[in-house]
Formats: C-alpha cells, structure tokens, sequence
C-alpha cells in the first residue's frame, strides 16, 4: 500500500519542491473517498491537481499535470481555502500525516491513519473544516485528534518480532521481512544480545538506504508492493522502478485498478522480458564459473597419482603429503584423511576426479542451452520494441502473469543424478513442503535451531540416495540454518510423506515423523570434502 510511514514522508517532500508558491483555485469531488485540489502557480498561471484519496483500500497523494472534471455530479467543498497559498508541505509530528500549512495561518492535514483517512482542516489549534465526519471533528483540538498514544502497558519483549515491534513497528512490513530474510532469522526467536545487535545493524544499514531512495514496485502474480530499497526477499519477484515517488505512486494506482495505456503495455511487456533476460545472464555467469571449476578437476587425478608413487612416504594416520625439498619453493600439499589408507585416499582423489570431469559435458551443453536461450530473448526483447500490435501486447502481459514459482528456491546439483532444493523464507519453506515435494523425497531440518526447509528430490524410489548423497544434502540443510558457523550440527531427515503441516501452524511451521539424526559439517557441494 501507498501510506507506509517512509513512503509519506519521500511524498511530503516531493510536494514541498513541486507546489510550495501555489494557489488554491477550487476543491471538488466526483468520487466517492476522493477529491481534487486544483492549484495554480501565480507567476506563470500553471496549473496542476493534487488527487487525494481516503479510500481504506488504496488510499494515496498524488500530484498531476492535467485533470478531466466530470460535467456531472461534482460537488464543490471546503471554499474557505480557496485562494489561499501553499507556504510549506511537512511530515507532521513525524507520523503518516501530511501538512500543508497556507497563508492566513492555515494548515491542511491529510491523514493516513487506518480508520482516520481524511483532509482537516486548522486554524489556531482547532478543527475548523473536513472532508469527511465534519460535524463530528469541528472544534476538537488538532493535537488531541491526530497525536497517537499508547496502547496501554508496553508487552513483554521475548521474540525478535517483538523486539521489531517494540523499537522499529514504523519501518512497516516489509522491511521486517527484509530484516528476517537478510539476517536468516525467525520472527520468533527467542531474543538475545546478540540478535538484539544483530537487528540494530541491519536496521541502521536499511536505515541509511532509505536515505538514497530508490523508486520501486515489485509484483507477484497479481499483487503489487511498492518499496524506497531494493528487497532482496522480493529478488525473484518482477520488478518496476521510476524516476521518482510520484511517478511511482501513479503507476501503483494504474498497476491496482488495472488500468494501462498502449505504451504503458509495451513497457509493461518490455520490463518483464528485460527482467527474465537477466535472470537468464545470471544463471549463464553461474554455469560458466561451475564449468570453470570442473575444468579443474584434473587437479584431483594429479593428485591421486601422486599419492599413488610416493606411496612410501605414507603412513595411515597422517594428514597430508608435502612434496618438494626445502629449497624447493613449488612444495605441494595434499590433504589426506587420516582414517583411510595411501590407496583409499588415492581412490578418493580418483573419484573426485570421475565426478568433476562427468559433469563437464553436462555442464557445456547447459551452457550451450543457456546462451541461445539468451540471444532468442534478445531478438524477442527487439521485436516487441517494434511492435505495433496493442491486441498481440496484451496477450504477451497476460500470458507473463504464469511465472515459475520453483524459481524461488536454491537449488543443487548433488551426485550425478539427484537435486537438492533449499527455500529462501518462510512463505517459500511451505511452497517447497506442500507443493514441490513428492512424496518419496527426503526432508531435512536442523535440530534446535531455526533454518531453511531442504528437500532431496528423489525421482525413483526403488534407487534411493546413497549416504554420501544424503550427507551433502544435510550440510547444506545445515549451511541454511542459523547453525552455520558451527564444526559439528545434527540434521533430521525423513521421507516428505512423514512431513505434517496441521491446521493453524504458522508459516513454515511443520511436524517430523520417523525421523532420522545424523551429524554433518554445513557446508555447500563445491566446498565439502
């Protein structure tokens, strides 16, 4: 919605440069919750129209250049401030209120308060006109009506969301979840001081963001949300951005009521393909650092190898093999595992080896894939530049609305033919556990600590994942969990079907059955031994 606290505030300021000198010509409305300010410049006689809407749906200011007035059912109001100028346009009590304060000792309060939205009007400290509920607020004093007390007793703070709550409710939603996402913590966490610095200095580091504003609304589906920073909760959602915060609250009201003009549908069209083009880029950028890796694979048969003829020079115990005297400054390490033998290690160095260099042509032929994928995106991305068709336009906008939920989860490659999916927060944990998990899958959590849901997808259940395999994909459960810095975290897993999500749990929320424990480094594939 439009009446987040910092939103108000970047369009207070937008308005203070934009209408500061002007007029009051007339004040009407000819919608129900919504009226017009037309005001004029008294130097060059322009003309401009601020809408305004009390409307608790989408409620919202907006400045415009041009205004149709209906010939019918208008009705003119609040004449006393006609004529009157616009000396200053403020925050006001730094809550989400906007004043305007006019000549003749004047100000005008558009009030965003759930269940308060309205224009007032003041003068000495006294109501003296509204938009809405005239009779009722003539009279009451301004700062008794807009200055919000407390709620009673403050509550007990014992989780991270009251913490938030308590100390930073007016950075709205969003950014709490932003703050969850970036810090890979839960809402309900219990709270300590190290959370509580934790959260200190990723709210000051939002904080400083916000300062440098960036004019953004993200969509999912149909939704729409706008935002002052980039969320990088919100990364794998399709993504607008404008020059300005007016500008951006204009295209929100049109992006809400579904309103678009020709052009507005080619860019429309346009933004998506440009935002899927570099979708694709990164995922190419990945594959070529993963083919980079793999090409390095013959490091482990060297290895190998090597352990294999100097095999004299091993005991079974040690933990690694240095070879080069000491006037040799090219000395070479090789990490042994003290439990295994000079062949067993030799053998694992070898089997390193097989793996890497099996999944350079799978990787080649996905960068191949990837590449054309890109160029024929880019010929698209021209063709719709050009094209005239506004019927073909809004067949290509209607058809992006079916995006790709899987997008929203990581995901692994593990062995040679199993897949690891890891969600990235709490909506994206249930995506993954209810929709994108069959039900022979294997479901890993770690125990005691809060983290990301990981599944190995398991596509024939009469093979199932050998121990290695199911290792590497509970480090990764364990790498995604707030026990990632730890040598040593247990992990449970169990097939998805013993997965329970009863009704009323919160999101992500679940329940194991006929679990198992095991013990695991965390760590991700290209860096577990």
């Amino acid at each position: 919605m439009l009446d987040n606290f910092f939103l108000l505030k970047e369009v207070s300021e937008f308005l203070e440069k934009e209408i500061t000198g002007y007029s009051i010509k007339e004040i009407h409305t000819q919608e129900k919750d919504k009226l017009v300010i037309s005001l004029s410049d008294k130097d060059s006689g322009e003309s401009k129209f601020l809408e305004f809407s009390c409307d608790d749906k989408l409620p919202y200011i907006l400045l415009k250049n041009n205004y149709s007035k209906a010939r019918k059912n208008v009705m003119n109001l609040l004449a006393g401030l006609y004529g009157q100028e616009i000396r200053n346009v403020v925050i006001f009590n730094n809550d989400r209120i906007i004043m305007a304060n006019l000549s003749n000792e004047i100000s005008v309060y558009f009030v965003f308060f759930k269940s308060k939205y309205n224009l007032i009007v003041a003068a000495d400290k006294k109501i003296i006109d509204a938009f809405k509920n005239k009779k009722e607020l003539i009279g009451i004093n301004i700062d008794d009506y807009l200055t919000r007390k407390e709620a009673g007793p403050k509550r007990t703070i014992e989780t991270v969301k009251d913490y938030f709550r308590n100390n930073y409710r007016h950075f709205g939603e969003m950014v709490y979840k932003e703050l969850l996402y970036a810090c890979e913590i839960s809402g309900d966490d219990k709270l300590n001081d190290e959370l509580k610095l934790l959260i200190d200095n990723n709210i000051n580091l939002i904080n400083e963001r916000l300062n440098n504003p960036e004019y953004i609304i993200y969509k999912y589906k149909s939704e729409y949300t706008a935002s002052l920073i980039k969320m990088t909760y919100l990364a794998e959602y399709e993504k607008y951005e404008f020059k300005n915060i007016n500008e951006l609250v204009q295209n929100f009201i049109k992006y809400y009521y579904g309103k678009t003009s020709n052009l507005d549908v080619k860019k429309n069209v346009l933004l998506q393909k440009e935002n899927v083009l570099r979708n694709y880029e990164r995922k190419y950028n990945s594959l070529l650092k993963q083919i980079e890796a793999a090409n390095n694979s013959l490091q482990f048969k060297v290895f190998g190898d090597l352990i294999l003829s100097n095999i004299q020079l091993i005991k079974k115990g040690d933990e690694a093999l240095i070879l080069g005297g000491e006037n040799n400054t090219d000395a070479v390490k090789i990490n042994l595992k003290k439990d295994l033998s000079p062949s067993e290690n030799a053998a694992l160095y070898y089997d390193k080896y097989k793996k890497k260099k099996s999944s350079v042509d799978l990787l080649n032929d996905k960068i191949k894939k990837q590449k054309n994928e890109i160029e024929l995106l880019k010929k698209e991305i021209e063709d719709i530049k050009n094209n005239k068709d506004l019927k073909s336009l809004r067949t290509m906008e209607k058809e992006y609305v079916k995006t790709d939920e899987s997008d929203r989860f990581r995901k692994f490659v593990v062995g040679e033919k199993y897949e690891v999916w890891v969600g990235k927060d709490s909506a994206s944990n249930d995506l993954l556990t209810t929709r994108y998990s069959a039900q022979n899958d294997l479901w890993f959590h770690v125990r005691g600590a809060s983290g990301s849901h990981t599944v190995l997808k398991v596509s024939d259940k009469k093979s199932p994942p050998d121990k290695k395999v199911i290792e590497t994909a509970a480090s990764i459960a364990a790498y995604y969990s707030k026990a990632r810095n730890a040598s040593n975290v247990p992990v449970a897993y169990c097939e998805k079907k013993y997965v329970k999500k009863r009704k009323g749990f919160k999101e992500g929320s679940v329940i194991m059955e006929r679990e198992k424990v095991i013990f695991v480094k965390p760590g991700l594939p290209e860096n577990l031994l």
